[in-house]
């Protein structure tokens, strides 16, 4: 859609409740950005040895196994780069591989959602 129109409107209700361009509203709107990373270390270990970074504002951890583990980190910063290589920096210095990085960021939808509790509305019915 970015690549098609300059302006996104969003209408909720017959109100305009948003009018900007993709970037804007991304930026405005989006709220966290997130790294999601499968490791081999315990989920104990990765968030002994996550928990500390700075940026992040939430950090969880799931056993997927003995000595394997999913990790979510959410922070506000748009550009999650950094925050990738301090987390391959932490696990390359301990010799636990990484098997598995994802960064995401909240998409036109998921904004649009959040403007306008379009999924709210649809599940409650």
């Amino acid at each position: 859609m970015q690549a098609v129109c300059q302006t996104i409107l969003i209408i909720s209700k017959g109100r305009l409740v948003a009018c900007d361009t993709a970037q804007n509203l991304e930026r405005l709107f989006a709220g966290t950005s997130s790294v999601e990373l499968t490791v081999e270390a315990p989920a104990g270990r990765a968030q002994e040895l996550l928990s500390g970074l700075a940026g992040v504002s939430a950090l969880r951890t799931q056993p997927l196994g003995e000595d394997r583990c999913g990790v979510t980190l959410e922070t506000d910063e748009p550009d999650t780069d950094g925050l990738c290589r301090e987390c391959f920096r932490i696990f390359s210095r301990e010799g636990l591989p990484i098997l598995r990085m994802d960064t995401s960021r909240a998409s036109l939808e998921d904004i649009f959602v959040e403007l306008t509790g379009e999924r709210k509305e649809a599940e409650a019915e």
